[in-house]
């Protein structure tokens, strides 16, 4: 059995987490659209991982969520 997941997300990853669950969208086909790799998703749902301008675009195209608040939400994680 693998390791726990993190049951403090930050809010970027839980935010993520929850939207691609309200649009039954799994890691791997949200990867896929955005052209990354799917453990960049993990990551960045489970493990903290950050995103900059470019992958916060990305996310806006996909989830018509704005840019901006995929920034002010990775900020928030650094508090």
């Amino acid at each position: 059995m693998g390791r726990p997941l993190s049951t403090h997300l930050r809010p970027l990853g839980k935010t993520l987490r929850e939207t691609l669950r309200r649009r039954a969208m799994s890691h791997a086909e949200f990867a896929k659209r955005i052209d990354v790799p799917a453990t960049k998703i993990y990551g960045i749902v489970y493990r903290h991982g950050r995103i900059d301008a470019d992958m916060a675009k990305r996310f806006e195209a996909v989830l018509g969520i704005s840019a901006a608040t995929w920034l002010r939400l990775n900020e928030e994680g650094e508090k």
